[in-house]
């Protein structure tokens, strides 16, 4: 083969390194932003399920012999909320992925507070309720029910 014909080869596989080069850091950005999203959707989801389990505060459920308040029920439920993911990536979203973050801020916004009430040595019912309630509209409202 012709000197010709290697001087062009190697004229293209540089092009070609340099193409790989400027956008392989593109197409990365851009699956770990999608990853990002999936993630705090897995999390979201996880959560939303919890308030689908709550019942009514203040009712008292009877099973055999053994008396359950719904309130104690609600809190043992709620105290497995967690944000560790959307803690970890918000602040990432809200730059390179604003939509997801604006599509998860306000929900995750509302659980952080209940995490904050029942994090206190003694929990505010009245707030706990409320705030329970606004989720609640919140998964209805934003359709994160189908998550």
């Amino acid at each position: 083969m012709s000197e010709t014909f290697w001087t062009a080869f190697s004229s293209i596989a540089t092009l070609a390194g340099v193409l790989v080069a400027l956008f392989l850091p593109y197409f990365i950005k851009k699956q770990e932003y999608k990853n990002m999203e999936k993630l705090i959707k897995l999390e979201l989801k996880d959560n939303i399920s919890i308030f689908k389990n709550l019942e009514e505060f203040n009712k008292v459920n009877k099973i055999g012999e053994v008396t359950i308040n719904t309130t104690d029920r609600n809190i043992l439920y709620l105290k497995i909320l967690k944000l560790n993911i959307w803690n970890e990536y918000k602040y990432k979203a809200s730059i390179h992925n604003t939509d997801a973050y604006k599509k998860y801020h306000d929900i995750n916004t509302q659980i952080e507070a209940i995490i904050n009430l029942l994090s206190k040595d003694k929990i505010d019912l009245f707030n706990l309720q409320s705030e329970c309630l606004f989720v609640k509209q919140t998964i209805e409202e934003k359709n994160f029910r189908k998550l």
